[in-house]
């Protein structure tokens, strides 16, 4: 991000749309579509706290999509709080990289810590659901106040 090798180029939505963000559907529509081929989700019955009471939920066997799925994601967050990292720096017109940073790092702490609070009570079928409902609530939020 030195200012001697930045110039003025211009950009506009068709060539943004093919040249960013349609390569990055596409790779993400690939790695669902063979995820749901391997490993297709088969319904589990889970006994709950209550006596009487199974639930039905939907898990895939193997955990390495999941764990493909949430990098490929975070390849995302990070380069976009490098990004605004990069940016800092811009003219005053041009200062929500501020704003952009701060809500990539909450993005990004938050979700490791729901993730891994996610997969450490997997059996409890409340928090399984209460957990990664709050964390994306707490993402929201932190996108919209900054």
């Amino acid at each position: 991000f030195d200012h001697r090798h930045t110039g003025i180029f211009s950009l506009d939505n068709t060539n943004l749309i093919v040249k960013g963000i349609l390569p990055a559907l596409v790779i993400e529509l690939i790695l669902l579509v063979v995820w749901t081929a391997v490993d297709p989700l088969s319904p589990v019955t889970v006994d709950t706290d209550f006596i009487l009471e199974k639930n039905i939920v939907c898990r895939s066997n193997y955990k390495v999509f999941l764990g493909i799925f949430i990098t490929y994601m975070c390849i995302f967050v990070v380069f976009g709080a490098f990004l605004a990292y990069g940016t800092r720096q811009a003219a005053e017109s041009f200062q929500e990289s501020q704003s952009i940073g701060l809500s990539m790092y909450v993005t990004l702490f938050v979700g490791f810590v729901i993730i891994a609070l996610s997969l450490m009570v997997e059996n409890s079928l409340i928090a399984s659901i209460m957990i990664p409902t709050y964390g994306i609530l707490i993402i929201i939020t932190s996108c919209l106040l900054y």
